[in-house]
């Protein structure tokens, strides 16, 4: 009544065919799925890519010598204590700043600026809305628009709280509306 359909040659050959076809499409099916793994990890590390911040100090620039630089004097006067930080360098505070008065940080948000070396309000003034949008990714928070940050740390860092109040009155969640 139905037409019958050979697909095997000989019945000792069924078994090892059926086994070599779903090897093959198991192998397929793996070789797709890594691909697709190593496609989705491009693209997410193409959002976190951000312009490096360039050093502090010379325009940016990387000094190739040191010959400017004078020798420290041996004497005496040298010990095994620790020598002075230069005036120029930037001393770490002594306690962070609180950033929860910035319209639009939290504590969650505090707490990752901070481990990511952002203490201050000087700091926080100096640094770019996409550096910090990029710092809160790489902690996993989508949350919060640091458009205006920079800008109240600024005003908190010189001590004008009347004018960062001012601005703050304008803001909603750390947003200009």
């Amino acid at each position: 009544m139905f037409p019958k359909f050979d697909l095997f040659t000989s019945e000792e050959e069924a078994p090892q065919s059926w086994w070599w076809l779903g090897l093959k499409i198991g192998f397929i099916t793996a070789l797709i799925a890594w691909l697709v793994v190593l496609w989705q990890n491009k693209k997410r590390m193409q959002m976190q890519i951000a312009p490096a911040a360039a050093p502090a100090g010379n325009g940016g620039e990387i000094p190739l010598t040191v010959e400017d630089d004078p020798a420290p004097e041996v004497g005496a006067a040298d010990s095994l204590e620790a020598a002075p930080a230069p005036e120029d360098e930037p001393q770490p505070p002594a306690a962070p700043d609180d950033f929860r008065k910035i319209e639009g940080i939290g504590p969650k948000i505090e707490r990752i600026l901070h481990d990511g070396g952002i203490l201050t309000y000087e700091q926080l003034a100096n640094t770019q809305p996409v550096d910090i949008k990029n710092l809160l990714i790489e902690a996993g928070l989508t949350l919060g628009d640091p458009t205006t940050w920079p800008e109240q740390a600024a005003l908190a860092a010189i001590g004008e709280w009347d004018e960062l109040q001012r601005l703050q009155s304008t803001l909603k969640g750390g947003r200009r509306v």
